[in-house]
């Protein structure tokens, strides 16, 4: 049994992934296993793919139909054998001492999760003077992950490594046919996890414009679909934690930050299905505490998204109960009356183009 297995979905990267597998092949650890999902390519990633595993037998190489990187994941979760599970995207690298940073870690620490910051780079390889997360001196968690430091530790999903064990027992999987799809992944594990270990940075993230987090278009609708499967996956485990209002806000946080990136046309599309959820978001203005960043401007995004859902249903016959019934509740729950025009009309003008 290897004692780390790396998960690779691999899609249209023949551009960079034989830099991602050099810099795994030429690790100062050795005791692994690469995992390789081809998700239908166009292009010759698959021959190159093929190609590396006949010059080594650690790496595998799988093909599916094209599922996305969620379905790649989940395949490869199922094909691996080792202790310990860490994913790589195609596009990125890793420093040449990075998995026996990881797993030396990991072993002496007997951590469910390793953290690692990532070192941010173009698209051309050029460091860019800064990173994207940074655990530098965090000091190892025993019993789970702090409110207060939830926010902090949503690094993506290649910057932690995985005890296989912890994976298998609260069975862990991505959403699948969905981008964005290891949000989902990172709160459940951010929830669940008991001992969490970090390490400095050595995970080097590619930011090009094909990325998942660069899009700024329709693709931003999954982050509704992945926040269902969240909420399934709650009440299928009967999952119970005081860290479920840390993952909704967090979502919250993101659904305002990509419905203010959007165009005009795909701005009114999210702000529909953000609506259509709101429902199982569940929080109360006391969730809003000073462990949120920027809470106050985040609460009153809530009340803006709550009221807007209100006037969807102002074309029914029970309009004119609403009403009276909806100011009641506002002035009981806010205490206040400013925010609101004649009690119930919202006049925040940041998100007027919502409308």
């Amino acid at each position: 049994m290897p004692k780390i297995s790396i998960i690779i979905p691999v899609y249209n990267a023949s551009k960079y992934i034989k830099e991602c597998l050099d810099s795994i092949l030429k690790q100062s650890f050795s005791d692994f296993e690469i995992i390789c999902v081809d998700d239908d390519s166009q292009d010759n990633s698959l021959s190159v793919l093929l190609s590396y595993a006949v010059q080594d037998n650690r790496i595998k190489v799988y093909k599916q139909k094209h599922s996305r990187q969620g379905a790649a994941r989940n395949l490869g979760l199922k094909e691996a054998a080792g202790e310990y599970i860490y994913f790589v995207d195609a596009d990125d690298w890793l420093d040449s001492d990075a998995l026996n940073i990881l797993y030396q870690k990991a072993r002496i620490s007997g951590a469910d999760i390793v953290l690692t910051g990532t070192k941010l780079y173009s698209e051309q390889g050029e460091y860019l003077q800064r990173d994207w997360c940074n655990y530098e001196g965090w000091s190892d968690l025993k019993n789970g992950i702090p409110s207060k430091d939830f926010f902090k530790t949503m690094a993506p999903v290649c910057s932690r490594l995985h005890k296989a064990e912890f994976i298998k027992k609260h069975n862990l999987k991505f959403v699948e046919n969905c981008f964005y799809e290891d949000n989902s992944w990172g709160v459940l594990v951010n929830m669940l996890a008991e001992k969490i270990s970090f390490v400095p940075n050595v995970y080097c993230y590619r930011q090009h414009k094909n990325s998942t987090t660069g899009i700024k278009d329709y693709k931003v609708f999954d982050w509704i679909k992945d926040f269902k499967y969240f909420c399934k996956f709650l009440k299928k485990y009967k999952i119970k934690s005081d860290k479920i209002r840390n993952a909704k806000l967090w979502y919250l946080r993101n659904f305002q930050y990509y419905l203010g990136e959007l165009n005009e046309k795909n701005k009114k599309i999210f702000y529909k299905k953000i609506c259509s959820v709101l429902k199982n978001m569940k929080l109360t203005k006391i969730d809003f505490s000073e462990e949120i960043e920027n809470k106050d401007g985040l609460y009153k995004f809530f009340c803006y998204l709550k009221q807007k859902d209100f006037y969807n249903r102002m074309c029914t016959c029970f309009y004119f109960l609403e009403v009276p019934v909806y100011c009641i509740y506002k002035d009981k729950h806010n205490n206040r009356r400013d925010d609101y025009l004649f009690g119930f009309i919202p006049v925040y003008s940041h998100y007027k183009e919502t409308k």
